[in-house]
């Protein structure tokens, strides 16, 4: 029985409303993408215009990742973990993992998953979900 995740196909955009707990209110673009333990590394989410504010990034782990040390940071290929670090989720463990890490950038920047599903891992899935600003 796995975490029932949000409904939505990969690299779709939408809104929301409320801007995510680190956001002003104002709606909000979202980009999504399910993502497995044998996914290549790295996975791009979005390119993010410049100027435009990171207001949260959601994991969702459906599947818990079964191998031993496996990992999941979000950033660019410069820095990672950036907009989420491996320490602020488990892949281990059913759930929801946020942060709201409020980066700006100053030139159009690829976000990417990074997926390390650890040794001898037979199994893991969830969803990423980056929430920009319009």
């Amino acid at each position: 029985m796995g975490y029932a995740l949000p409904t939505a196909p990969v690299f779709q955009t939408g809104t929301s409303s409320g801007g995510g707990g680190g956001g002003t209110g104002t709606d909000a673009t979202n980009y999504y993408l399910p993502f497995s333990y044998g996914d290549a590394s790295p996975e791009p989410i979005e390119i993010v215009a410049s100027g435009k504010k990171i207001l949260s990034v959601r994991l969702f782990i459906e599947t818990v990742f079964d191998g031993s040390g496996a990992a999941l940071s979000v950033g660019p290929s410069s820095d990672i973990d950036q907009l989420m670090d491996e320490s602020e989720n488990n892949p281990a463990a059913l759930g929801e993992y946020s942060v709201y890490p409020g980066v700006e950038y100053g030139s159009a920047t690829l976000i990417e998953l990074h997926i390390t599903p650890g040794s001898g891992a037979s199994q893991g899935a969830g969803l990423v979900v980056l929430e920009v600003e319009p």
